[in-house]
């Protein structure tokens, strides 16, 4: 028996238990609802992934990797990947057929996945053991095991609970999963980018569809059915795919330490256990970085991105001829790109750069034809699909190549093209932008509350001070290290140097967008301490450094209990704390009903099913029993659309609502507010705009957070004027 991977494996999952008995309030009930979670919900990222490795072996042979596991893991999830994306937009996985076509492909690559693995097995009854420094990075595993197994919405300050999961990331395959095909909506602008890693969690999401046949008791639909299993899926899928990039870059990282090694320019103590500590610190690192704890437990696509980088890192240390070289470069940066599009730099670049480095002169151009072709092959079906719909194959980019007639591009109005543009470029001069990459700054939602945008946020620990003096430490010997070192220790700070001026000049400067130089500064890291020549001192490097980034990675989520109390979030609330009864007029400032149960509780079990909602200010419709109308807030809302048409007459506003079968409106005032200061929001729903809306023609029927989030019931002149009849005969 192979004792290791079982090894780590019990490790990561014991370490998972661990950290949930720590952190729960009820230690006993937090083991028994995650060991729940991993059994109902882990099956399904897991044989996605399983297939993807089985496509991957059967490509390795075309492509002239065979024996690379990574390489595999990696192909095979580039290919899964389209080809979910391409099912879902033909209409395949939606329907009563969507399940048994999303079991397929499944079926199909974990057959093809039988022989290589059992062949690996074998091999590693057989090969000696790694070094133990690998079971280090077990705990960080369990950690975002037992994170990813958390309600969506509970954890991570950082990222507002995981807004952007609520409101597209997980929203976007739950409205596919209703129409029954992956299609841009004119509502949710980020249906437009290409979405292959949510396409990817509707297909885990469909695998338990015919298991559920004639049994869900509760009236949740997709994936917040069934406990909500569908959303920890994804989110597991998200944090296995993480997971698996820590592997794939360690075990990059060793191969490059024992090609140093057979250089024959160095002679080191224990040259193998030099490698394979090399590995394990390049994949604890990554691991225990927490913005990958955060991001990774969420139902993001970054960790997609960094399992490509980690490939990418493989096909240039592994011994390939050009034209297959160039070839699984643009697979796995082709990929990358349709999970999180902003790949094309942050990852396309510097490849393409170390490429050229590495490629002889007369045997560039073919290859680097081919590459591109390929490149492109892999995007194509998002640019169909998008060219289709908006007539602009890259919307909502390229408005001046793609424009309309009112000058924006697609369904969008220059207007909506200027906003959405502003927020997500950084115009500020160069020494606001590198002082904003080291120092704090006011949080533009918050003006009162200082952050770090840039390379010392938190969450990255001390990560780059470390990678600042591991290039220190090797300067002094730099002439006496084998050119194999040298050249890979050049090619990753050119890596990271072009990061983050990209980072700086192409992005609005967030940290969590620097994400992208987290596998180069851990690969570098991790070479600097390979070349150490003593055992001891490159054991007390590892100690030092995957122990600093534990320490912020547990400080991180100790912060978040705190913050919680330990507790969880329900999906649905059950009881309502207060009686039923009609709002007076807001601008009376009569007590309205405060509630305790979120706007989305209460709706859900105080409302009738077919109530008609739209939400302003609030875009994360997710837990809603019936889904209520909504648009981001670069999209065009409604309530916008109908403002303008009524000239801002509160009666003709309320009219038109309600003649459109809205029955409720949600008006999230502190999320409208955080738009305006930031400069997101349509100018005609800012709060002074629809004040004299609000006052004179609604009611509110519930109020919460002292005030800041209102359900209004728009009101007909009759009803107004009953209501106010009504207030004036109560008793005083």
């Amino acid at each position: 028996m192979p004792r290791f991977p079982l090894l780590f494996a019990a490790a990561c999952v014991a370490s998972a238990f661990v950290w949930t008995a720590l952190a729960a309030g009820n230690p006993i009930g937090g083991v028994v609802a995650l060991a729940f979670k991993l059994a109902t919900c882990a099956w399904m990222p897991a044989v996605y992934l399983i297939a993807c490795m089985g496509f991957g072996f059967a490509a390795s042979r075309r492509l002239t990797y065979a024996g690379s596991r990574t390489l595999a893991l990696c192909v095979g999830l580039a290919f899964m990947l389209t080809l979910t994306h391409l099912l879902g937009w033909v209409g395949l996985l939606g329907g009563t057929k969507g399940p048994y076509v999303a079991w397929l492909p499944i079926v199909i690559g974990c057959g093809l996945s039988l022989k290589p693995l059992s062949a690996w097995w074998e091999e590693a009854k057989a090969a000696p053991a790694p070094s133990r420094w690998w079971f280090a990075v077990a705990p960080a595993f369990g950690l975002m095991l037992a994170c990813a197994c958390s309600t969506p919405g509970w954890l991570w300050g950082s990222e507002f609970g995981g807004f952007d999961a609520m409101s597209y990331h997980l929203q976007l395959p739950q409205e596919w999963l209703a129409t029954g095909r992956i299609q841009p909506l004119h509502h949710n602008v980020y249906s437009y980018l290409p979405s292959y890693m949510e396409s990817a969690f509707l297909h885990c999401t469909l695998l338990s569809f015919p298991l559920r046949a004639g049994t869900d008791a509760d009236w949740g639909v997709g994936f917040v059915a069934r406990e909500g299993q569908g959303l920890i899926a994804a989110q597991l899928l998200h944090t296995f795919v993480g997971m698996l990039a820590s592997l794939a870059l360690g075990r990059a990282m060793t191969r490059l330490a024992e090609r140093i090694q057979a250089s024959g320019s160095t002679r080191l103590e224990e040259p193998r256990l030099a490698a394979s500590l090399a590995g394990a610190l390049a994949a604890g690192l990554v691991a225990w970085t927490p913005w990958t704890l955060v991001t990774g437990t969420l139902a993001y696509n970054e960790m997609t991105l960094l399992l490509m980088t980690a490939g990418v890192v493989t096909v240039l240390v592994i011994d390939l001829a050009p034209m297959s070289r160039w070839s699984l470069c643009a697979l796995l940066v082709g990929a990358a790109c349709g999970a999180k599009l902003t790949a094309i730099l942050f990852l396309g670049v510097p490849t393409g750069v170390a490429l050229l480095a590495i490629t002889p002169r007369k045997h560039i151009l073919k290859p680097a034809v081919v590459g591109a072709a390929i490149g492109l092959l892999m995007l194509a079906p998002w640019m169909v699909r998008n060219a289709l719909d908006s007539g602009n194959p890259v919307f909502p980019f390229a408005a001046g190549m793609f424009h309309n007639a009112s000058g924006g591009t697609g369904h969008w109005t220059s207007e909506q093209v200027t906003r959405f543009a502003s927020s997500h470029f950084f115009s500020g001069p160069l020494m606001e932008r590198l002082r904003l990459t080291v120092l704090p700054t006011p949080d533009p939602g918050d003006p009162k509350t200082l952050v770090h945008r840039g390379l010392m946020h938190p969450q990255w620990g001390w990560l780059f001070p470390i990678v600042g003096l591991s290039v220190i430490g090797i300067l002094p010997r730099w002439h006496g290290l084998p050119r194999v070192a040298r050249g890979a220790t050049l090619l990753l700070l050119a890596a990271l140097a072009m990061q983050l001026a990209l980072w700086l000049f192409t992005t609005h400067i967030q940290s969590r967008f620097l994400l992208p130089l987290l596998p180069a500064c851990a690969a570098l890291v991790a070479l600097c301490v390979a070349l150490i020549d003593a055992h001891n001192h490159r054991s007390g490097a590892a100690v030092i450094l995957m122990g600093a980034q534990a320490f912020f990675s547990y400080n991180t989520l100790a912060q978040q209990n705190v913050t919680n109390k330990g507790g969880s979030i329900p999906l649905y609330g059950v009881t309502v704390g207060a009686s039923e009864r009609t709002g007076q007029i807001f601008s009376r400032g009569t007590p309205a009903i405060e509630e305790t149960l979120l706007p989305h509780q209460w709706i859900n079990t105080s409302l009738k099913p077919e109530t008609r909602v739209l939400l302003v200010g609030d875009v994360s419709p997710l837990y809603f029993r019936n889904p209520p109308t909504y648009a981001t807030t670069w999209d065009e809302n409604p309530l916008a659309r109908i403002v303008a048409a009524s000239a801002a007459d509160p009666d003709a506003v309320s009219a038109t609502l309600r003649k459109e079968g809205y029955d409720f409106v949600l008006f999230n005032l502190s999320e409208v507010a955080r738009y305006d200061r930031s400069g997101f929001l349509d100018q005609r729903l800012t709060p002074t705009n629809l004040k004299p809306w609000i006052e004179k023609a609604t009611v509110a029927r519930r109020v919460w957070n002292n005030g800041s989030c209102l359900l209004l019931r728009p009101l007909l002149p009759a009803e107004r004027d009953a209501i106010r009849a009504k207030a004036a005969e109560a008793p005083k």
